[in-house]
């Protein structure tokens, strides 16, 4: 019997992640317990490295990653060698900022070390594992959503959403989930674990739970029928939401 842990948005914020999961009942050297990240591991908290081995030191048969946004935020910013006015927003410099202690010598301007950070063999092993999704009988691991079509005022189902690019991924991952379930955009006898954005705002536009933000806010996980939601705003709550399936 098989445990999963779903998480989702840690955001760099490892103690609050080792938190919720030994509060879940996580167990460390269970071979039976599987670790699953939702995407947005990094940014706009303090422990980027901490998060980064936490996940590496766990065997491949005992993690399911899937790429977020933020995945593809710092990416970018190791391919560009230098920063946008966004990757201050999101803290993703920060987060590049932290890594340099993972490099063995000083580097010299932005594009020099941003190549050094992308050739890091942790934070290679960190992006070699990352999954656009994952499915797990019933349930579907994304980010922000499946790929849908675009049609600019709104959006449709895409029956071979599977077989979209890395890059409708991509796009995927910046969706927000709630929305587009709203929309009747759903995988037939599927439920959709997804994150990206809090729940809080699930709760309040599609439940008319609590605000999306104050002291109401609902931030636990999100239940509906072919969706969950995990995005706790960690960065706001210091939550974070652990889903655990049993198979």
């Amino acid at each position: 019997m098989k445990k999963y842990f779903v998480v989702s948005d840690i955001h760099s914020f490892y103690n609050e992640m080792i938190d919720a999961l030994n509060e879940a009942g996580f167990e460390y050297d269970n071979p039976n317990h599987i670790f699953v990240s939702c995407g947005d591991l990094f940014d706009r908290g303090p422990d980027a490295i901490e998060c980064l081995r936490f996940v590496n030191d766990l065997s491949d048969d005992r993690k399911i990653l899937i790429k977020g946004n933020h995945e593809s935020l710092l990416m970018d910013v190791f391919d560009r060698g230098y920063f946008e006015s966004y990757d201050i927003h999101n803290r993703t410099d920060d987060t590049v900022n932290q890594f340099v202690s993972l490099l063995n010598k000083e580097y010299y301007g932005n594009y020099e070390l941003c190549k050094a950070l992308k050739d890091n063999k942790e934070i290679r092993k960190y992006y070699d594992s990352l999954k656009n999704y994952y499915e797990l009988d019933e349930y579907i691991f994304v980010h922000g959503y499946i790929p849908c079509v675009n049609k600019y005022i709104k959006y449709e189902y895409k029956p071979d959403w599977r077989e979209s690019s890395d890059e409708e991924f991509i796009d995927a991952a910046w969706l927000n989930g709630f929305e587009l379930y709203a929309q009747g955009i759903r995988e037939e006898n599927k439920t959709i674990v997804c994150g990206h954005i809090h729940t809080s705002y699930g709760h309040h536009y599609l439940h008319h739970d609590g605000s999306e933000f104050g002291e109401d806010m609902n931030s636990n996980i999100f239940y509906d029928d072919g969706i969950i939601g995990l995005d706790a705003c960690t960065a706001y709550t210091r939550r974070v939401n652990v889903l655990t399936i049993e198979k």
